[in-house]
């Protein structure tokens, strides 16, 4: 069963709240440079609910994905640290 909103991480939600308000095609996550950041399964899987493709990625590798993605919509969430 789906998680209600309220028992995501709140900072986490928020940032799904926006890529979901952009309606994207594909959200590509960068999870720092060492690759520390984690990016819980119910959140991959709320945007999958929505439609939305999930590439996750040390930081520096998501940019790269990024650049050379074809989708018309995309959007990228990149931590800079760790």
């Amino acid at each position: 069963a789906k998680p209600p909103p309220q028992q995501l991480p709140a900072v986490r939600w928020r940032v799904v709240h926006e890529v979901l308000k952009e309606k994207p095609d594909v959200l590509v996550i960068g999870k720092g440079y060492s690759g520390v950041m984690e990016v819980p399964d119910v959140i991959v899987q709320e945007l999958a609910i929505e439609g939305i493709r999930v590439v996750v990625k040390n930081t520096s590798e998501a940019v790269g994905v990024f650049n050379i993605l074809n989708y018309r919509k995309k959007v990228a969430a990149l931590h800079l640290t760790c």
